[in-house]
């Protein structure tokens, strides 16, 4: 029998980072926060997903979204 994973519970945080191309060792870790926040947060520097994201290849440096462990 296989287990499920456990996700979507409340004390789950998640923050957004800064990630800066030119030096990978350079990341600016936000603070914690629940996921609703973190996801209006994330749509409010990206502009909704369309800009500074991993996927940008013109922007020197892109904003992440992910859970915290």
């Amino acid at each position: 029998m296989s287990k499920k994973p456990k996700t979507g519970f409340t004390q789950d945080l998640w923050v957004v980072e800064y990630i800066d191309r030119m030096n990978r060792s350079d990341s600016f870790e936000g603070q914690a926060m629940p996921r609703e926040e973190a996801e209006a947060k994330y749509a409010a520097l990206t502009d909704n997903g369309t800009r500074k994201t991993a996927q940008d290849k013109k922007s020197m440096g892109y904003y992440q979204l992910r859970q915290k462990a």
